[in-house]
């Protein structure tokens, strides 16, 4: 009974150990997300991908724009960042240290920054329907 006793101690602890040991090999990917005026935002989608494209860890932005995704081994990631009204962001080749924080700024832009309306002159056809308009002012709102 002894025995056994000591036999499952040491199977714990070395249990205890190989997960310590494995806690230490691991890096962290954290950082900011802000819209373009660098206003935090809160509730954003920071997702972490392998290598090989799959989702390694997916984590949200709090009330000041801040994440952070623990516990990754070490190695190249990309990271993909989404919100409603704002254009996703990727960053390719993100490196993983062991025992490393890699810190990210990510600046996020709106989804109708970069929409410019141009208007016809006269005598030019007019595609701009009404569809049109109600599809742009739905996603905006």
């Amino acid at each position: 009974m002894h025995g056994a006793a000591t036999v499952a101690a040491a199977l714990l602890l070395s249990g205890l150990m190989a997960g310590s040991a494995r806690a230490d090999l691991s890096g962290t990917i954290a950082g900011w997300v802000r819209d373009e005026r660098g206003v935090p935002q809160m509730g954003a989608s920071v997702s972490i991908l392998s290598a090989e494209g799959e989702l390694a860890r997916r984590v949200f932005t709090d009330y000041s724009g801040q994440f952070t995704a623990a516990g990754l081994m070490p190695g190249a990631y990309a990271v993909q960042v989404a919100l409603g009204r704002f254009t996703p962001v990727r960053k390719n080749g993100v490196q993983v240290l062991t025992g490393g924080r890699t810190v990210l700024d990510v600046s996020m832009r709106g989804l109708f920054t970069s929409l410019q309306l141009v208007y016809p002159g006269p005598g030019e056809i007019k595609d701009m329907t009404e569809d049109w308009k109600w599809v742009l002012r739905s996603a905006h709102s």
